[in-house]
């Protein structure tokens, strides 16, 4: 059996981290030097940015490791190591 590779997961994780810090960063730009709409468009992207970065790292926490709770429950060891880094190479 293959051992399981979540490099999408972490490259889509990382990604969405990152545009929404890209965001916040650029409306506090706007806001310092003044710019009404960036303002404007703060009160709403503001919460949605922070609730997508705590969203995205909650869900991947929470249902990242429900493959291997599950393998324990059926008394099947899992098909890699638990301390394997993933995508590390064999």
């Amino acid at each position: 059996m293959q051992r399981p590779a979540y490099s999408t997961t972490k490259r889509a994780i990382w990604l969405n981290c990152f545009l929404a810090w890209a965001v916040i960063v650029l409306l506090a730009f706007g806001a310092v030097w003044g710019s009404d709409q960036a303002v404007a468009f703060a009160q709403i992207a503001l919460p949605s940015m922070v609730l997508l970065i705590g969203g995205t790292l909650g869900i991947h926490r929470h249902y990242g490791s429900k493959d291997f709770a599950a393998s324990h429950e059926r008394g099947e060891p899992p098909p890699y190591q638990a301390r394997d880094q993933p995508g590390g190479g064999a």
